[in-house]
C-alpha cells in the first residue's frame, strides 16, 4: 500500500516538498526580465506616440490661428500683430494677440508667437511669420503669410 501522501498528492506535485508551494528564484527572476522587457517596449511606443500628439496639435492650432487672422483681416483690413506678440495657453489665455475680436485659442500647452514683420504690411520686408510651439516638444512649426508655407522646425 501507498504512503497516504503520495495518494492525496498529483503527480506533478511529487517533486515537491509535502507544504511547500510557490515559485523558485530562477522562474521569479524570468518573470521580471519579461515584464522589464514589455515595459521598455511599451515605454519607447509612449514616447513615440506622445510626440506624435504634439506635432498633431500644434499643425492643428496654427492653422486655426490662421485662419482666424483671415477673418481678422476681413474685418479690419490687416493681420493682427506684429513681431514679439504671442498668444498663450492657460486659464485665462495670456499674450498680446489675446483680445476678444480675434477669435483663436491654443490648446493646452502651445504658444503661437509673431516672430518677425507686421500684419500691416504681411508681404513686406521681413516677411509676416509667426511660429508654434508646445511647452513639452522640441519640434515646433513655423507659418510665412507672404508665401504661405508652413516648415517644421526643432529647437
Amino acid at each position: 500500500m501507498w504512503p497516504a501522501i503520495i495518494n492525496s498528492t498529483k503527480p506533478y506535485m511529487l517533486s515537491r516538498r509535502a507544504g511547500r508551494e510557490g515559485f523558485t528564484l530562477i522562474e521569479l527572476l524570468i518573470a521580471i526580465m519579461i515584464i522589464a522587457i514589455l515595459a521598455g517596449i511599451a515605454i519607447g511606443s509612449f514616447s513615440v506616440v506622445k510626440l506624435s500628439a504634439y506635432k498633431v496639435t500644434l499643425q492643428h492650432d496654427l492653422k486655426n490661428f490662421i485662419k482666424a487672422q483671415e477673418a481678422y483681416t476681413s474685418d479690419h483690413g490687416r493681420y493682427l500683430g506684429a513681431a514679439g506678440d504671442f498668444i498663450k495657453w492657460g486659464r485665462p489665455y495670456s499674450g498680446t494677440l489675446a483680445v476678444p475680436e480675434f477669435n483663436f485659442r491654443p490648446s493646452e500647452g502651445v504658444s503661437v508667437e509673431i516672430i518677425s514683420g507686421d500684419g500691416q504690411d504681411y508681404m513686406g520686408t521681413p516677411p509676416f511669420i509667426v511660429t508654434a510651439k508646445h511647452e513639452q516638444s522640441k519640434i515646433y512649426y513655423e507659418y510665412d503669410f507672404a508665401v504661405r508655407k508652413t516648415t517644421e522646425r526643432q529647437e
